[in-house]
């Protein structure tokens, strides 16, 4: 997540990510625990919700199990990549998105 944090800010200082968004899912059993984390690492730009409210299926429609677990939306809102972000250059995914291209 510090990794997220600091591409989020650099490419938003830089202009070129106006648009992006990094969401955080959450499978920890207590939101405090969450935001406790959150806060003390300093991880605001990266936006994150908690999956285990009770009207939330997150976990389950995309069969979350592991963490980090990353999903890439193109710009036209198609999920193009779910995984392990250390499974593919993420940032320069990301870029790729942005440029309409393929990843």
């Amino acid at each position: 997540m510090a990794h997220n944090q600091e591409m989020v800010e650099a490419h938003k200082k830089a202009g070129d990510w106006k648009n992006v968004r990094i969401i955080g899912l959450s499978i920890d059993n207590n939101i405090e625990i969450l935001k406790t984390h959150v806060k003390q690492h300093g991880w605001e730009s990266v936006e994150h919700y908690w999956t285990k409210r009770p009207d939330c299926m997150a976990s389950e429609e995309w069969e979350i199990s592991g963490v980090p677990y990353c999903v890439l939306v193109d710009t036209e809102g198609k999920i193009v990549w779910q995984g392990h972000p250390a499974s593919l250059d993420f940032e320069g995914a990301i870029k790729n998105l942005l440029n309409k291209e393929t990843i």
